[in-house]
């Protein structure tokens, strides 16, 4: 480049030899020169090796999240199998629960009925118009008992299989709780006083199938679980969106132990004592609550009683 250089300035000087500032600036255009090519070829070979840096670099990153997202998915698939074994062990105590539970709740009624039909089959002619009564009353009330626990049974096995969808309709509250109330109070062995607070109201979008199930089994469980001197009050109200049913007993209460398994199919609390049950009315119910999009809250005291709040949204 500089040779170059070098002839342009002799053919501009009329072909005189370059004067010593001449030579000496060509010779610095020189080694600018020499050095530029230096430069160059060191960037550019500094250039390779950033290149190479980074792909190995890359690489290796590439291999790291490859590694992680093998582990990851190796602990999500540890994690479904330990969900699915936890699962299957959940499910085989419900039906350990289900079997001892109703097989005991099915052989005390019927050790009674037996009992009162050898009575009736031996004694017959011994026995008076009111003692006969009596025996087939025992039968009569047992046979309703083990009634109430295949009803229990089937709703559950309904609820769980999800064949008890919400189907709303327009229906008369007040008149489907009188009924309800009319129905328990048929079911108990002893007259009992509910009371039942509910102002008029226009008819609701509610499933009168599902509402029935709600207040059967709060009532139910609220006499049960009750003296007889003690009082259940039933309120149904209307609140913005929503209607609110409210059961509450001067009952035996629920110990907070139980209060967190409350709903747990099968569960029973562990002051009910020899009261009959399936450990299925609330679980049923919860589901009934459920498939309206309410909720259900419980405040309790043992010795003091026991509130059961239900609110079922009434807009589609």
């Amino acid at each position: 480049m500089h040779k170059l250089l070098a002839r342009q300035i002799k053919r501009h000087l009329g072909g005189a030899e370059l004067s010593e500032p001449w030579a000496s600036f060509l010779a610095s255009v020189d080694r600018a020169y020499e050095q530029y090519d230096t430069d160059r070829l060191l960037l550019e070979r500094s250039l390779e090796l950033t290149s190479e840096d980074l792909n190995q670099r890359y690489a290796e990153l590439q291999h790291d999240i490859d590694q992680r997202l093998a582990v990851e998915r190796e602990l999500a698939t540890a994690k479904e199998e330990a969900k699915v074994v936890a699962e299957l062990a959940q499910l085989a105590e419900t039906r350990s629960r289900f079997v001892t539970q109703t097989s005991h709740e099915f052989r005390t009624p019927l050790a009674v009925i037996l009992a009162a039909t050898e009575v009736l089959s031996r004694y017959d002619d011994q026995l008076t118009a009111a003692g006969r009564l009596a025996r087939l009353e025992k039968i009569r009330g047992n046979v309703r008992q083990m009634t109430e626990l295949l009803d229990d049974v089937l709703d559950y096995g309904r609820s769980e299989a999800g064949k008890n969808p919400c189907v709303r309709q327009p229906i008369d509250l007040r008149a489907l709780c009188e009924e309800v109330l009319t129905e328990v109070a048929a079911t108990t062995a002893t007259a009992r006083d509910v009371i039942l607070q509910c102002a008029p109201m226009p008819r609701l979008p509610l499933d009168p199938k599902l509402v029935r199930q709600i207040l059967g089994n709060l009532v139910g469980n609220a006499l049960k679980y009750s003296s007889a001197g003690n009082r259940v009050t039933v309120t149904a109200t209307t609140r913005e969106g929503h209607v609110e049913l409210q059961v509450q007993d001067e009952g035996i209460g629920i110990p907070p132990a139980d209060q967190k398994r409350l709903f747990e199919p099968f569960h029973r609390g562990a002051n009910v004592g020899n009261r009959p049950g399936s450990g299925l009315g609330l679980a049923i119910t919860k589901e009934a609550v459920t498939s309206h999009g309410g909720q259900i809250d419980v405040a309790s005291a043992v010795g003091h009683g026991t509130t059961f709040t239900v609110r079922l949204p009434t807009s589609t």
